[in-house]
């Protein structure tokens, strides 16, 4: 066996064996609580942000960091002392074998999904010897076959402002995209309605893809007036009067267009600057 499988099957062995030991409700709670601290913060940090730079003299960026590390840790704490509490009645009850058991399965449930995105991030760096080691990986290989459909559950259970992790020729970015509301969006080639198909796996990543009705032109949604706003913040009759011309790297059409609007967004065309 590779050297990179043993590796991966060591980790998940580590993960077996920390839920057999903590346990599966255990377990549940701190996932539980996980989830719910990621959630609260992306949608709070910012209030949190202002009330602390309000009492004490700090930078909004800087604030905004540490109202988000606060919700994390506050909530993290509550799941830990909850989860240790049910630990010590737990070894009371008869159930506590079958939490064990459960346990471990959770343990190597958890181990495989991380392992998984793990792997995704690693596939998308720009390193070939990390990329012929995950190839020749048996493990990695099998792991990477299903890890994109891991995701995308993952993904549609998300609220809409909770950002996303995409990986693009950019390289990995997070997004608070919600890419649904892109549907209908104004095409920068035709002027045409796209119409998104979903979220669409394309090698070892999962990616946003979306067709215009009337061209058929592709993209991610950058190739749409409102999409090009969103994931890069100008827009792109901006590029189109600096002489470039644009096309999606993620779903490329092979024909590079001059977008010349008027945008629906900020109403620039070619001829005219952005309205204020």
């Amino acid at each position: 066996m590779d050297w990179f499988s043993i590796v991966i099957l060591v980790v998940l062995g580590f993960y077996a064996i920390g839920g057999l030991r903590a346990g599966l409700i255990r377990q549940v709670i701190g996932l539980f609580g996980i989830i719910v601290a990621l959630v609260l913060a992306f949608r709070h940090f910012e209030a949190v942000g202002r009330a602390i730079a309000g009492y004490v003299a700090m930078d909004m960026a800087l604030a905004n960091v540490a109202g988000f590390s606060a919700i994390v840790i506050g909530v993290l704490l509550a799941a830990s002392i909850i989860g240790h509490l049910w630990s010590r009645l737990a070894r009371l009850a008869p159930i506590s074998l079958l939490d064990s058991i459960g346990g471990a399965a959770f343990g190597l449930l958890k181990g495989l999904i991380l392992v998984s995105i793990v792997l995704i991030l690693l596939s998308a760096l720009p390193f070939a010897g990390v990329r012929a080691a995950i190839d020749g990986s048996t493990v990695a290989s099998g792991l990477l076959s299903i890890a994109p459909t891991f995701y995308a559950r993952i993904e549609r259970s998300l609220p809409a402002d909770v950002p996303r992790l995409m990986i693009s020729p950019e390289g990995i970015r997070l997004r608070r995209i919600d890419f649904s509301s892109l549907d209908g969006a104004k095409c920068v080639a035709c002027g045409g309605r796209v119409r998104f198909t979903g979220i669409v796996r394309k090698g070892y990543a999962n990616v946003p893809k979306f067709v215009c009705s009337r061209c058929g032109r592709t993209s991610d949604g950058c190739q749409t007036y409102q999409g090009f706003h969103l994931i890069y913040g100008e827009c792109p009759v901006e590029r189109a009067r600096e002489g470039f011309r644009i096309d999606c790297k993620v779903w490329p059409n092979n024909r590079f267009v001059l977008p010349q609007g008027p945008c629906p967004v900020c109403g620039a065309t070619l001829g005219r600057r952005t309205r204020s």
